[in-house]
């Protein structure tokens, strides 16, 4: 969806503006994203290396020919056909010179094999590879080395992290993968290994493979059976039943290997005959030949490319591992940075953060500034604040800069208060109309909040950047962008008070409002004279029940998606709405000192009576063409009911007294003094009511987490506790997102609050989880549950001395300066995680403190 724009000016070194978008272009992003990996491919160390398959490289009758039957000039050619000789590093005396030098490679052509392979691996943009050559770990090295020098040549291109594997033949004729990571411990156990359990590197090895993988595991390792959906293992006559018990063990199935994504389904049904549920999938290559490799690639997540990565992905495979290639979100925001004065950002520097593309937790201690700093990024994108003191506190901040990517495209969204030179008494006028006539106006301007012309004000001090080659570009739809990049901010603590205050139908208009499920209200009418008045009147009641079925239709696809929370609609009845009477009367008509009207014996009470019992029983539409029409028939007895009693003085005072001679001609007097004038706002009051009638309530089911109860049990979220309003809430929340297609960021300042500790392990991150994977999160939390447990691709923390918060560190929750944040900050600190494990131990079992374990 592109937005119009225009050109402002070429991009200059000293541009103020061209600092700022080289400052936050060049922020460093540290956390997790998904990786392309190869697991299982093999190199000229394995005995059955083909090299190449093209029909061109084979000789004549031959339908595969091994590495080591190519002789140096074949390679050449096949190095030169593969762009290899392009580097003009790459020459042929320069490989000499390696071989010379280099003792891992015996020949010109064995290196040229294993400098095909890296290039390869570069040119396919592949992270994460795991060399597994058949039952030796020989090429390892040699791979590693000819990665380095590819490196070299093209220095601009991310660098494959090479990890260390091997493919065992086992004697029940299956194969298995192993994987370690690469310290030279580590490397020695596995070269031990197979020294000592290998016959031959064609045999492989008299192991059946089940003690291959728990040898493996034994050590801390990654083991399983390779590409087992080409196996015998399976049928009903392979193997002992013993054999298959120890075989798929559920330890010894943790992992499995399969050549074909499309036989994964297939696999898994087959290992739960064998009582094996859940396995993690991997995606085997198996590939033997420079065609064939990095064909087969899948996706884990992680920050530091290595064996912890594999592992981790293995625990949280849900949320770390994908098949297919992973898309980034429509809108996302790549990162804030803030200058100014304010508390965000050290005395000498801005504050500046990037943001993971998935799920961001932002943590720290109290009064590091983790909400302000939401409010910032939720405010810049909604110009909406919830009252004077966040606004103040917004722009103490100063000058605010986003970055965001919008289908592929960057825009920057510069936010500034303008607010040097205003005076703290004069905060409102010199934010709405600038400082030089902050005092040009009244003083009550700073005792009122007027939301809608903050939002203006905040929209004309925000301006959206491109850039166009050299050239900076100024995006002039600013309403239609930031309708297209922003929708969602949530504040738990208020929404549980918005509820509370019976807000809740606003609330969820304007979450409909806000997508294509947008509630249209009934259309406005003009009606000018009783004769349309009647008419639409009679039309109320059809144009209901079509405005009822229209809204149901779109509520029904809500509450499909949950069973504990669904969205009810009601219409407020015409009945209900008020209507002012005496909003035009004389005053004058009533005489002291009983307040008579036009000195007849019915008072200022006696005729509010009147219209308030005729509304009721007419309605105000029918009340109102009663009288219009004279029809007095049904008017009289109500009027004559409302008399008062005269005295003798008031009949000395002229005071008439109604009687049916005289009823009708009071009644004219009603209808020419009171109902005449009232007509234009009877006209527009269908019109009020359409605005009003709609009627949402959020109702909860309150037995939802009772499993042994088989009842719903509905409640309107005003009726419910403080903790199950949350709940109904976030489960609105999450579900109305996914109806509604939202792609656009989440930001969720402390969800955790007024939650048990079940819901948010149970279903909260479970939700999350599921929200990360179609659009960008950021989230404010001091919960460790929801930061372990939902897998964020970034921790962000913050640190504060009480006089300016920073971002202390940012990083992947696998990464060891992440855990320790998380432990300090979420949990107390070391001491206090230790304590609470030793606490937890009779349930959880053994820890290293020595406290004893029981049986539940």
């Amino acid at each position: 969806m592109p937005f119009r724009e225009k050109e402002l000016f070429r991009r200059t070194a000293s541009s103020e503006l061209n600092q700022a978008l080289t400052r936050i272009e060049q922020l460093k992003q540290v956390y997790g994203e998904y990786q392309k990996t190869l697991i299982h491919f093999h190199t000229p160390a394995s005995h059955d290396y083909k090299f190449v398959r093209a029909p061109k490289y084979l000789r004549e009758n031959e339908s595969v020919r091994l590495f080591t039957s190519y002789d140096q000039s074949e390679v050449d050619q096949i190095a030169t056909d593969f762009d290899l000789f392009k580097f003009a590093r790459i020459t042929h005396e320069y490989l000499d010179k390696m071989v010379e030098k280099n003792s891992l490679f015996e020949t010109v052509k064995e290196l040229e094999g294993y400098l095909l392979i890296a290039l390869k691996l570069y040119l396919e943009s592949v992270r994460v590879a795991v060399i597994t050559d058949h039952n030796t770990v020989a090429g390892y090295d040699r791979l590693k080395d000819a990665i380095n020098i590819i490196k070299r040549c093209l220095p601009n291109k991310q660098v494959p992290s090479l990890l260390f594997g091997v493919e065992i033949s086992c004697g029940d004729s299956l194969h298995v993968v192993g994987i370690t990571d690469n310290s030279s411990k580590s490397r020695s156990l596995v070269t031990e290994f197979l020294t000592t359990n290998i016959l031959s590197e064609n045999a492989g090895t008299y192991l059946p493979s089940w003690e291959v993988v728990e040898w493996f595991k034994k050590h801390g390792f990654i083991s399983y059976v390779a590409h087992i959906n080409t196996s015998d293992v399976f049928k009903l006559e392979y193997g002992s039943g013993a054999y298959k018990k120890r075989l798929f063990s559920a330890e010894n199935m943790q992992v499995v290997g399969v050549s074909k994504i499309e036989k994964q389904q297939g696999v898994l049904r087959q290992l739960r005959n064998h009582n094996v549920t859940c396995p993690v999938v991997f995606l085997d290559e198996d590939s033997h030949c420079l065609e064939d490799l990095a064909t087969k690639t899948f996706w884990i997540k992680g920050q530091e490319l290595d064996y912890n990565m594999l592992r981790n992905a293995i625990e949280d495979s849900d949320v770390s591992l994908k098949f297919d290639r992973p898309e980034l979100p429509d809108v996302f925001i790549k990162s804030v940075s803030i200058d100014g004065d304010g508390f965000l950002g050290k005395s000498d520097s801005p504050f500046s953060v990037s943001f993971s593309t998935a799920l961001n937790c932002v943590i720290g201690g109290r009064g590091t500034g983790k909400s302000t700093l939401l409010d910032c990024v939720s405010f810049v994108l909604s110009q909406h604040v919830r009252d004077l003191t966040q606004l103040k506190n917004i722009c103490k901040q100063g000058k605010i800069l986003l970055t965001l990517s919008v289908e592929g495209k960057i825009y920057y969204v510069a936010f500034n208060p303008a607010m040097d030179g205003v005076r703290d008494d004069a905060f409102m006028r010199g934010y709405l109309f600038g400082q030089e006539h902050q005092l040009q106006y009244h003083d009550r301007m700073e005792d009122t909040f007027d939301e809608e012309k903050v939002t203006k004000a905040t929209r004309d001090k925000i301006q959206i950047f491109s850039l166009h080659d050299d050239a900076i570009y100024e995006v002039i739809e600013k309403t239609k962008f930031f309708n297209r990049v922003f929708r969602s901010s949530y504040s738990v603590n208020e929404l549980v008070k918005k509820a509370s205050d019976r807000h809740i139908t606003s609330f969820i208009e304007s979450q409909l409002n806000s997508t294509s499920m947008k509630v249209s209200k009934i259309r406005a009418m003009s009606i000018e004279n009783d004769q349309e008045l009647r008419k639409q009147a009679g039309l109320v009641n059809k144009k209901l029940e079509s405005h009822k079925s229209k809204i149901l239709t779109k509520i029904q696809r809500i509450n499909v998606e949950s069973k504990r929370v669904r969205v009810t609609y009601t219409q407020k009845a015409l009945s209900s709405q008020y209507f002012d009477w005496f909003r035009q009367t004389d005053r004058d008509w009533f005489k002291a000192p009983k307040r008579w009207f036009l000195n007849y014996n019915i008072d200022a009470d006696g005729l509010m009576d009147l219209f308030e019992k005729g509304s009721d029983e007419f309605g105000v539409i029918g009340l109102y063409l009663l009288f219009r029409s004279e029809d007095f028939e049904k008017l009289r007895p109500l009027l004559l009911s409302y008399t008062a009693e005269i005295s003798t003085r008031d009949i000395d005072n002229s005071v008439e007294k109604i009687t049916v001679e005289n009823v009708d001609h009071l009644l004219r007097k009603i209808k020419d003094k009171i109902v005449r004038p009232s007509r234009f706002s009877v006209y527009d009051l269908l019109n009020q009511y359409y605005r009003n009638v709609d009627q949402f309530d959020l109702q909860f089911d309150i037995n939802s987490f009772e499993n042994d109860s088989q009842m719903t049990v509905f409640k309107s979220i005003s009726e419910i506790s403080l903790g199950q309003k949350v709940v109904a809430l976030l489960d609105f929340i999450f579900m109305f997102g996914a109806v509604s297609g939202d792609v656009t960021p989440l930001l969720l300042d402390q969800p955790e609050d007024n939650l048990d500790s079940t819901y948010i392990y149970q279903h909260l991150v479970e939700a999350l989880r599921k929200q990360k994977d179609h659009r960008q999160v950021l989230i404010v939390t001091h919960n460790s549950t929801i930061v372990t447990n939902s897998k964020p691709e970034q921790v962000i923390s913050l640190q504060s001395d009480n006089t300016h918060g920073w971002v202390e560190n940012t990083g992947y929750p696998t990464e060891a300066e992440i855990v320790l944040q998380i432990v300090n900050l979420l949990e107390g600190g070391v001491a206090s995680f230790k304590h609470k494990e030793f606490v937890y131990s009779p349930i959880i079992g053994n820890i290293s403190n020595g406290a004893p374990s029981h049986d539940k």
